[in-house]
């Protein structure tokens, strides 16, 4: 009787240590009191990779999937940092079906070589990331 409580006691520790080391309790507070795109915010501010109209852009990203509501995710392109991944991610859809009519330009400055006059411009954020749509 004594060892079975001694291992309860022991599993009901070590739990608690687990659930204190991962900030469990914190985390489901902030999941189910905050909603989606205040936490998503929180989230790409704090990410050292992240930015809105800067780095992976992906704050820009989002605000053309909510403010537009493609079917399909655009083509993404991202001028400052060819290396840098992609968020395509952020449709939560198939990335083998990209819609190549429209194109998500990100970090554009006036260096870049980039040709507008394919494309009418459906969104413009300070003239360094737009939503492009082919003509």
């Amino acid at each position: 009787m004594k060892k079975l409580n001694l291992n309860i006691c022991l599993l009901l520790g070590f739990f608690l240590i687990l659930v204190n080391q991962l900030d469990f309790l914190k985390k489901t507070f902030f999941v189910f009191s905050k909603n989606y795109d205040t936490r998503f915010y929180d989230a790409y501010e704090a990410d050292y990779f992240s930015g809105y109209c800067h780095k992976e852009s992906h704050g820009y990203v989002y605000y053309i999937k909510e403010k537009f509501a493609d079917k399909f995710p655009p083509k993404i392109l991202n001028l400052e940092n060819k290396k840098r991944k992609l968020p395509y991610w952020i449709y939560y859809k198939p990335f083998n079906q990209i819609n190549e009519d429209k194109l998500i330009l990100l970090n554009y400055s006036k260096s870049s070589k980039f040709n507008f006059e394919k494309y009418v411009v459906l969104d413009n954020h300070q003239n360094k990331c737009f939503y492009l749509r082919k003509k």
